[in-house]
């Protein structure tokens, strides 16, 4: 699995190693980055259900300002966080262990 644009293009990424988790194809990713990239300048994303973290990244590398990274699995939050600290973006990512409901609600909350 890789980074397809931006920044941090072809840079690999870790697998989550879970059968709960299945990693966006390539092609799938292009198709909506192609469609995003306009909007993506300095902006902040949610990356809900995040699995490895491979669309985050993404926004990431193309020009996000930050991103919250939200899962439920601790093997997903660990691979989150090693494919942040690989590319040395953690000062660009939010990672919450959370259920997508509280995290949901914790944003709506306090006006995230």
């Amino acid at each position: 699995m890789r980074v397809i644009s931006g920044m941090y293009k072809s840079r690999l990424l870790k697998r989550v190693d879970s059968s709960n988790t299945r990693e966006t194809m390539d092609r799938i990713k292009l198709n909506i980055f192609s469609m995003i990239n306009k909007y993506l300048d300095n902006a902040i994303c949610l990356d809900l259900f995040s699995g490895s973290g491979q669309i985050g990244i993404e926004a990431i590398s193309n020009g996000s300002q930050l991103v919250y990274f939200v899962d439920n699995n601790n093997k997903s939050i660990k691979t989150i966080k090693e494919n942040l600290k690989s590319l040395n973006i953690t000062n660009k990512s939010i990672v919450i262990f959370k259920d997508y409901k509280e995290a949901l609600t914790y944003f709506i909350n306090n006006n995230i």
